[in-house]
């Protein structure tokens, strides 16, 4: 079965078509203010409404962050697992020790590793050692979905590496933070696709 494809950091209804017109299979929008990809409520909804039946992703800190926009998913970083939607829960990794969420996972439908950076929550553009995802698979009793640094260039080794069921890229594809280059897209969700 193919890997499915995260495209994260959606800021615009046109950068979401697109996504969805290339083959992405979940998108993303970041309720973070701080975050350069941060997408306020009304442009969420809007979103949602523009994808139909794709499913879109909050992707907030804590779950109560989260707004009621439509969104099918609530990623979060920090705190309890949502009660209203499916939540993908968010370990940062830095080395083996910080494994240990993995294995017993809150009341989520996924975990996503992401690498841990000190400044910002995500979307920083670095990968961390996949040996450690593929430890963490192990490990993991719910579907692990794989962030951190993944671009056009190397998502096809990482998905043979570590085969997750999902590949998340928001930086990656990017011609600027939070506006989506066409071919990055294209030629991202075609190698892990094609992985």
């Amino acid at each position: 079965m193919a890997v499915l494809v995260k495209i994260c950091g959606i800021t615009s209804v046109e950068d979401a078509q697109l996504a969805v017109e290339l083959g992405a299979d979940l998108l993303g929008v970041i309720g973070v203010e701080s975050s350069p990809r941060y997408t306020p409520p009304e442009t969420l909804k809007a979103i949602v409404a523009a994808v139909g039946a794709v499913p879109v992703v909050s992707v907030v800190r804590c779950a109560t962050d989260a707004h009621s926009a439509g969104e099918r998913f609530i990623q979060f970083y920090e705190g309890p697992a949502p009660l209203q939607v499916p939540g993908i829960q968010v370990v940062r990794v830095r080395d083996a020790q910080s494994l240990a969420p993995v294995a017993t996972p809150l009341a989520v439908q996924a975990v996503l590793l992401d690498t841990y950076y000190e400044k910002a929550l995500g979307g920083v553009g670095q990968r961390f050692d996949w040996s450690l995802a593929v430890a963490a698979k192990a490990l993991c009793p719910l579907p692990l979905y794989l962030a951190g640094g993944l671009t056009p260039e190397n998502v096809a080794e990482a998905v043979q590496l570590v085969r997750p069921a999902l590949v998340d890229v928001a930086s990656g594809v990017e011609a600027a933070p939070g506006k989506k280059d066409p071919s990055r897209l294209r030629d991202f969700i075609t190698a892990a696709k094609a992985a």
